[in-house]
């Protein structure tokens, strides 16, 4: 099997990358093997631009088994609790449309400029509740992507009431939007560090978010290869 790992900063897998250097044998500055199995991390930088580009320049893309996306992202309910970890089902791009001076927000399929039902939409959303690690990760949400963290007053806070998402995040969709146009079985992991606008908590609970985000990559990787 062989694995892509994604994440947009190595700060975000900095200790899944120490496991990998003490389980598996680094074949070069990129990969690690174990028992025949391949698994390679990538760091794209962040934000949605940088993830797509990313994924698309890679040359053998087409030639891994899955990729997984792993990263922090911003609860959007009081229900959700810092450090849990989130298998995104559906994930949709927040600000990719038109925004009124009374920061109101209409999307583009809205204004039918793209079909939201056109081959990796569906109804605006690009599903991945049926991947094939879907019974590792029992919690699911539900994602947006933003290109910019929202504060008060931002025309993308319509569109988090609009589409009432789970889970925040800078990447998610460009991921699953990269993955499904080159048809390669994707997870995206999400791991909650705060509930939107709570800056302290954020600061707080970041550490708890990369060690649950981190354990929970190995516990996948542990699974799906026979690590001894």
């Amino acid at each position: 099997m062989k694995i892509l790992i994604t994440a947009a900063t190595t700060y975000e897998i900095s200790p899944f990358l120490e496991y990998c250097e003490q389980k598996f044998e680094r074949r070069n500055f990129f990969q690690y093997a174990c028992n025949g199995h391949l698994i390679y991390p990538f760091v794209t930088g962040p934000g949605m631009v940088n993830m797509a580009f990313g994924l698309a320049r890679l040359e053998d893309i087409k030639t891994y088994d899955i990729a997984i996306n792993a990263g922090i992202g911003a609860g959007m309910s009081l229900d959700i609790v810092p450090g849990q970890i989130f298998d995104i089902t559906k994930d949709r791009f927040a600000d990719m449309g038109v925004a009124t001076a009374d920061h109101q927000f209409t999307d583009l399929f809205d204004m039918e400029l793209l079909n939201p039902n056109t081959f990796p939409y569906d109804n605006g959303w690009i599903d991945n509740s049926h991947h094939i690690l879907s019974h590792l990760i029992p919690l699911k949400g539900t994602g947006l992507s933003v290109n910019a963290v929202p504060g008060e007053g931002m025309a993308v806070i319509s569109s988090l009431k609009k589409y009432d998402p789970d889970i925040l995040s800078m990447e998610g969709a460009a991921f699953l939007y990269a993955c499904k146009m080159m048809d390669l079985n994707c997870i995206q992991l999400r791991s909650v560090s705060h509930i939107l606008n709570d800056k302290k908590q954020a600061q707080k609970n970041l550490s708890l978010a990369i060690d649950r985000l981190n354990a929970c990559l190995v516990d996948t990787i542990d699974k799906v290869l026979p690590v001894s």
